[in-house]
């Protein structure tokens, strides 16, 4: 019961802050505020959050409901003869979490296990789980989880079978890794299959980092088949890398060609260079004017530059609601510039 009120309360504190998140995205597009990675993310736990509530309210009504339409004039337990082998039970593989006070035959056998059936590995580690977390990562079904169980342990534990608890564990706790970091990533390039690639090879460091590379690609794929949206983000999101490291590499010398200038930054032939979109925020938001003043940045327009592969865009600089002057970035760089324009500063 304390473990269902946790996980309402959790999931409710996740839905508040995602929709300020996502709000506060909404309401500061065109600003220097505004950034796409926490606005997305309020959106997906907005969405989470939401089917997670109305999942457990469902599974909550129809158990009151279950309860309550159990007839009063119920059959009686029928009485075993002296002779008779009474059935065993298995108090152990009840769900977690759920009480039972009625010891009439038909709650009873509702956790009864025969004698020659086993209980699967998967099972007995899902007991241990939030049941929530079992709904949302594994979509709600242990034969979804057997199947990337089938996939990961020849993988990490090559000889080991699906009835090694330490080798299917291992195998759900990596598949648990992968699916957070595809939900729940800081920002959309960290949240993409060769980061995440990256981002586990670190830590399981005991693993082949091909084995563990193939091994990300397999529970990706899984995930995709529930999710194809995410998977229309990630090969966005994967583009959009692709042509900026693309573009990065031919614009190496121009990256360093003007930094001594006077006019650096300040004419759209002598851009400040910065990797990326997260490159432009963070650089944006670093940037004061030479008397640390803070001021705010208005995208106005993009132009083609000879010499320089990529767009370079221009900002409108405004201090004290007044406009002073504008600065050129271009997004194609390898790395953020550690140079500001003249009358500016880095913090």
């Amino acid at each position: 019961m304390f473990q269902s009120i946790m996980s309402l309360i959790i999931s409710f504190v996740c839905l508040v802050g995602g929709l300020f998140m996502f709000s506060f995205g909404l309401s500061n597009v065109g600003t220097q505020y505004f950034s796409l990675g926490p606005t997305l993310l309020g959106l997906v736990l907005v969405v989470h959050n939401v089917f997670v509530l109305y999942v457990t309210f469902s599974k909550k009504s129809g158990q009151d409901t279950q309860r309550t339409s159990v007839p009063a004039t119920r059959t009686p337990p029928k009485q075993t003869p002296a002779t008779q082998t009474p059935v065993t039970q298995a108090p152990a593989t009840r769900t977690p979490g759920k009480q039972t006070q009625d010891t009439s035959v038909s709650d009873t056998q509702a956790f009864q296990i025969p004698q020659t059936e086993s209980v699967s590995v998967v099972h007995r580690i899902f007991s241990h789980m939030n049941q929530t977390a079992i709904d949302t990562s594994f979509y709600g079904s242990e034969a979804y989880a057997e199947a990337i169980a089938a996939e990961l342990v020849p993988m990490f534990a090559p000889g080991a079978s699906l009835n090694d608890y330490k080798a299917v564990d291992e195998a759900l706790l990596f598949y648990g890794d992968v699916w957070i970091r595809k939900h729940f990533g800081p920002s959309p390039e960290l949240m993409t299959t060769s980061h995440i690639k990256g981002d586990l090879t670190e830590k399981y460091r005991d693993h082949d980092a091909k084995v563990v590379a193939a091994a990300v690609d397999r529970c990706v794929a899984f995930i995709y088949q529930k999710e194809p949206n995410l998977e229309q983000r990630d090969v966005v999101q994967a583009f959009q890398q692709n042509l900026v490291q693309s573009n990065a590499s031919q614009n190496a010398n121009a990256e360093t060609a003007h930094l001594d200038d006077a006019d650096y930054g300040l004419v759209p032939q002598k851009p400040v260079f910065v990797a990326g979109f997260p490159g432009t925020h963070a650089y944006l938001d670093s940037l004061c004017l030479s008397d640390g003043t803070r001021p705010t940045f208005n995208r106005t327009g993009s132009m083609n530059v000879p010499g320089i592969e990529g767009p370079v865009d221009a900002y409108e600089v405004t201090a004290g609601g007044k406009s002073v002057g504008r600065i050129f970035v271009c997004l194609y760089g390898s790395s953020n510039s550690t140079r500001a324009p003249r009358g500016f500063v880095l913090r």
